[in-house]
């Protein structure tokens, strides 16, 4: 895993509000993106590839794919070392009651994901 240094809390929450009004220019594979619908048979297993390639990227492609990603790659991001990328995925529009289910169930999941998950008062009305 390359070791980029994290960007200044300033970096990152000007990355975010790019990301999130749709004008920054970084490039994330638009399959990582496109959520496959409820009725629709899953693709074959690509998750190797799909975690190499999440791997691989920088800090600023990381962000973008934590707010804007897919489920498969939310489930690999919720995992990366920063606890930025964890705490944006949380953050990710998308994110479904089961996900925020299985992370706050997850024992490795890090004090601070948890406590995200209590201050969302719809995250916090379902008893599981």
């Amino acid at each position: 895993m390359p070791d980029v240094p994290e960007p200044s809390p300033g970096e990152v929450e000007a990355v975010v509000k790019s990301v999130e009004s749709g004008e920054d220019a970084i490039a994330v594979p638009t399959e990582m993106l496109a959520e496959e619908p409820a009725g629709a048979t899953p693709r074959p297993p690509e998750a190797q590839n799909l975690y190499a390639q999440i791997l691989g990227m920088g800090m600023h492609e990381k962000i973008k794919l934590a707010l804007r990603g897919n489920k498969d790659a939310r489930l690999i991001l919720i995992r990366d070392p920063s606890k930025m990328i964890r705490r944006l995925v949380l953050m990710n529009p998308r994110i479904s009651d089961t996900e925020v289910i299985s992370i706050a169930r997850n024992r490795s999941a890090d004090e601070e994901l948890i406590r995200l998950i209590t201050h969302k008062r719809e995250w916090m009305r379902n008893y599981q």
